[in-house]
Formats: structure tokens, C-alpha cells, sequence
């Protein structure tokens, strides 16, 4: 579990730096690369190592002050990061590991405290579906972390405990999956009308994906927003099916 753990830290440190790349970004990069690739050969994912040590090489070129590709630099970091991403074995107790420490790195970044309450049943998802899944729980806890849950001192002059809470519900059938995020910060303010076809619109870019997962797999959405006292987010996604999977 410790490995897992560990794979997940360097996973996530791998997306921030992609998302803010840029030459000064090179060492630190490179140390990530090869922690993700000890951690690899630790877990017998030779594939995966033998592409981050590929990658090494590259980024060596630029210590050394060689010429080379950024742009081709960049999409490799792109592939290597959405690998990465994905390599997570799919059983309960390591996407339950994944989500905890996704909560923890996005509430110490937001500088939050929160008490992150995780219900998992019957967790039984394909790889296509364990992305999919993360595409939109992601964003969604986020924005729960990020713009819903106040800071400890606000929470304290509202009347509320300073920790706040996020509630995570996911479940899975043989035709659907149930997912339930809620939180008790200060709910969704809206600054203008939305389209009535979309209750996300407008809600940065990683919502957008969230809305187009939704549509794309004909799943279904319903928002309960409480201004002051916090939002409960329902999600009911139908199962895709192995034989629906890309290879």
C-alpha cells in the first residue's frame, strides 16, 4: 500500500508539473521520471519503466545543454502522464487509496481542512470506466475543495466546525454506476443564467469534461444546491461494457 501511495504522489507531481511546464521545470521533472521509474521496477511494470528511462535520456539533453525537441519533449511528457494516470489497478482498495490522497494533495494545495468521508460498495470497474470515472470525479472534488469548502477561520465566523466536510458515495451495479459527492461548504454561487441544458456550463474547463463523459455515455446528472450550507452532486453512469472497450 505504501508503494501505491507513492506511485500516486508521483503521479500527481508529474500532472502538475506538465500543466506548468517549462525548462526551469527540468529537474525537477527528471527526479519525478525516476521515482515513478523505481517504483515501475519495484512493481515488475518493465513496459512502463523502459519508457521512462527512454525519457530520462531525453531530459538529460537538456541538463547537458544539448539541442532538442520541446515540442516533442512535451508530448511525451503528455502520453507518459496519461499512462500513468491509468496504470492504477482498478480494485476497491487501490482506487480508495487514489481518491483519499487526490483529496489530501488538492485540500493541502487549496490550503483547506476537510474531512474526507469515502463509502465504497461493490466496486467492480473496467480501465475504460476507472477513467472515465476519474475524468469526472476529479474536477468535481476540486471544485468541492477548491471554491466550495471555506478556509478554517471563515468556517469558524459562519458558525461551523473548521474542518469541513466532503462525502463521497460510489457504487456499481451490473448496469450502472451511483456516484454522490457532497460537502457542507458555502454552495454554488451563480454569477449568470446557465443553459438549460447544463447545469456545469461555465464551470472550468475539467467540468466541461465531466458534462461531456455524461453525455457521451448517456449518463445523468442532479445538482442540489444549499447557498451557505453546501452542495450534493448525483451522478448515474450505465455501464460500458468490455466488449465497448478500446484496446
Amino acid at each position: 500500500m505504501d508503494t501505491l501511495k507513492e506511485y500516486c504522489k508521483y503521479s500527481f507531481k508529474l500532472e502538475e508539473i506538465y500543466n506548468n511546464f517549462h525548462i526551469d521545470k527540468t529537474d525537477e521533472l527528471f527526479l519525478t521520471i525516476h521515482s515513478l521509474k523505481g517504483l515501475c521496477l519495484g512493481t515488475k511494470n518493465e513496459a512502463l519503466a523502459r519508457r521512462l528511462h527512454d525519457f530520462e535520456h531525453e531530459l538529460l539533453k537538456i541538463q547537458n545543454s544539448e539541442k532538442v525537441d520541446f515540442v516533442k519533449i512535451k508530448k511525451e511528457l503528455s502520453n507518459i502522464k496519461s499512462i500513468t494516470k491509468n496504470t492504477l489497478d482498478v480494485h476497491s482498495d487501490n482506487f480508495s487509496m487514489y481518491l483519499r490522497y487526490f483529496v489530501t494533495n488538492i485540500s493541502e494545495l487549496s490550503q483547506k481542512q476537510v474531512k474526507f468521508i469515502l463509502d465504497i460498495e461493490r466496486l467492480d470497474l473496467n480501465r475504460m470506466e476507472t477513467g472515465i470515472l476519474k475524468d469526472i470525479v476529479n474536477p468535481l472534488l476540486i471544485n468541492a475543495l477548491d471554491h466550495g469548502i471555506e478556509y478554517p477561520a471563515e468556517r469558524v465566523n459562519l458558525g461551523k466546525n473548521k474542518l469541513g466536510r466532503v462525502y463521497l458515495h460510489l457504487r456499481t451495479t451490473d448496469d450502472v454506476i451511483h456516484l454522490i459527492i457532497k460537502d457542507d461548504g458555502c454552495g454554488i454561487k451563480l454569477r449568470s443564467r446557465l443553459p438549460d441544458n447544463s447545469i456545469l456550463s461555465g464551470r472550468k474547463v475539467g467540468l466541461r469534461l465531466v458534462q461531456w463523459h455524461l453525455t457521451e455515455y448517456n449518463g445523468s446528472i442532479e445538482l442540489k444546491n444549499n447557498i451557505g450550507r453546501g452542495t450534493e452532486i448525483n451522478i448515474t453512469l450505465p455501464r460500458i461494457h468490455k466488449y465497448q472497450e478500446v484496446a
